[in-house]
């Protein structure tokens, strides 16, 4: 798929579309029907992510295992929707919209893997999904971002990547582009030489997500600062 076509556009839209649908629903209209949704859409998810490995690699090796941040991000985006725990939400907000936006916005799909075959949708699926649960639980459904939510998922993207960073050089894999840059244009091509460009990835990612929790980090501000007003203006 070429970027900046006319599939590539209408993909984004059906994408953009069914997100803000289904989080303005959850918003006007709360009820047990999001739990529902919410559970489907995990389902949903986790068996797309599973059929990828049937149909695209038939089998694990040391070189092909789940380790890259989209398809773990999948499964906790599952786990996210199912029950709902803060850590996992956090996790599949900053992860989604720091992220999986990117793939979104720049895919890695061949001219194999055009509308309609099985590629194609296994992928807007995929990233287009994990975007929408994190939309969705946190817009929709107000779950929004503990404090220290955003130092928290810091630390534990750092210490995967080291985790990554030690499966790499023991299997002469390449999860996460920490040997080469991917293969389809994105936001790494322009982020350096190698290694350098990991250095840059890393930075760009803790802004990113220092960013993402801000309005968040505002509104609990705001919200101190109104209760203490309002404490102030009590009657002695």
């Amino acid at each position: 798929m070429r970027i900046f076509s006319t599939e590539y556009f209408l993909s984004l839209a059906a994408v953009a579309l069914a997100i803000a649908v289904v989080t303005a629903a959850a918003r006007l209209y709360p009820g047990r029907w999001t739990t529902v949704f919410a559970r489907a859409l995990a389902v949903v998810l986790v068996a797309n992510q599973l059929s990828w490995y049937v149909v695209e690699r038939n089998s694990l090796s040391l070189q092909l295992l789940p380790l890259n941040l989209c398809e773990i991000g999948t499964f906790v985006a599952g786990a996210a929707l199912w029950w709902r725990t803060p850590l996992l939400v956090e996790i599949t907000y900053f992860w989604g919209l720091g992220g999986t936006i990117q793939a979104l916005l720049t895919p890695e799909l061949t001219a194999s893997t055009l509308f309609p075959t099985y590629f194609y949708f296994q992928y807007y699926i995929n990233h287009g999904g994990i975007v929408l649960a994190a939309i969705f639980l946190v817009v929709g459904l107000h779950q929004v971002p503990r404090p220290w939510a955003a130092l928290r998922v810091i630390a534990i993207t750092l210490g995967y990547a080291v985790v990554i960073a030690v499966v790499d050089a023991l299997t002469d894999s390449d999860y996460l582009y920490f040997r080469n840059p991917p293969p389809t244009a994105s936001l790494i091509n322009v982020l350096g030489p190698w290694p350098w460009y990991i250095l840059s990835m890393i930075a760009l990612g803790v802004v990113v997500i220092l960013i993402l929790n801000s309005p968040f980090w505002i509104m609990r501000r705001v919200g101190q600062t109104r209760t203490a007003d309002a404490q102030l203006a009590r009657p002695g």
